[in-house]
């Protein structure tokens, strides 16, 4: 069974209608993690998640460019950068879930009725889904 990882930045599911807003990417796409540090402080307190395009495929683009990738950047606890990716390495390298899927942020906190429901991270160092960027088709 392939697995997924899931992202969401959208705090209300009935607002969840756009590729900014969730998506869910096939884990064989995952190509890297950089922490950075987005206030001027010295530890990381952003992890930008790298991907193989969804809309492109790998070769020369536009130019002679190399195909650029989509991006997640997830908004992490100052020092806990590392934490945060081990999380998801060892997400991705897990045992199989029963739907396959393994949510890494799920900012929603109310569902589609109007309840309220807490957000969901694999790990406590993520504070947030910072952004959800996929790269436009080339032509």
């Amino acid at each position: 069974m392939r697995k997924y990882f899931y992202f969401r930045t959208e705090a209300a599911v009935g607002d969840d209608d756009d590729k900014a807003r969730s998506a869910m990417i096939p884990v064989e796409r995952f190509r890297g993690a950089i922490p950075t540090n987005s206030s001027g402080g010295t530890a990381a307190n952003v992890i930008t998640l790298f991907f193989e395009s969804a809309a492109n495929m790998a070769g020369a683009g536009q130019n002679g460019e190399i195909i650029i990738q989509d991006t997640v950047v997830l908004n992490v606890t100052a020092g806990k950068a590392k934490d945060v990716c081990v999380a998801i390495a060892e997400a991705a390298n897990g045992h199989p879930h029963s739907d396959g899927v393994v949510v890494i942020a799920d900012d929603a906190t109310t569902d589609y009725d109007g309840s309220t429901k807490s957000a969901v991270y694999v790990h406590s160092g993520i504070t947030s889904c910072g952004a959800i960027t996929q790269a436009a088709a080339l032509s």
